[in-house]
C-alpha cells in the first residue's frame, strides 16, 4: 500500500511540475516524461519503505542507489559544468553514490537490530537452572 501511495503521489507531483514547466504552448511529451520520472522515484521510495525484510539484503542497497540516481539530476543545476549532459551525469552519479552510502548504512543498522532481537529472544526462552 505504501508503494502505491508513494508512486501515485509523486506521479501527481511530477505531472504538476511538468504542467507548470511546459511554457506557453502545450508539450504533452514533457509533461508525461516528468510524471513518469517522478513516478519511478516514488516507486523506488515506496519499495524501500514498504519492505520489512527484503528477500535479498543487497536489494535495499540497490533500491537506494537506483532511486537516488533518479533524484540526483534534479540538483544538476548546482554542478559547475557548462555541458548539460555532463551536469546530469555527474548529479546522477552523486545521487547513486549517496544512495549506496545510505543503503549500506540502513543494511548495517537493520542487521544489528535483528541480531539484538534474536539474542534477546534466546535469553527470554532459556530455562533457568534449578538451585542445587
Amino acid at each position: 500500500m505504501k508503494r502505491f501511495l508513494w508512486t501515485t503521489i509523486l506521479s501527481l507531483v511530477g505531472f504538476a511540475i511538468g504542467w507548470q514547466d511546459q511554457g506557453g504552448r502545450p508539450e504533452p511529451v514533457h509533461v508525461i516524461t516528468v510524471a513518469i520520472w517522478f513516478g519511478c522515484i516514488g516507486y523506488g521510495f515506496g519499495r524501500i519503505f514498504d519492505t520489512r525484510l527484503p528477500l535479498r539484503k543487497i536489494s535495499v542497497v540497490l533500491w537506494w542507489v537506483l532511486t537516488l540516481a533518479l533524484v540526483g539530476p534534479i540538483f544538476s543545476a548546482f554542478v559547475p559544468v557548462t555541458s548539460f549532459a555532463v551536469q546530469v551525469a555527474i548529479a546522477g552519479a552523486g545521487g547513486a553514490l549517496t544512495g549506496g552510502i545510505i543503503g549500506f548504512a540502513q543494511l548495517k543498522i537493520s542487521s544489528t537490530r535483528r541480531n539484538v532481537d534474536r539474542s534477546a529472544e534466546r535469553a527470554a526462552n532459556t530455562v533457568p537452572n534449578p538451585p542445587l
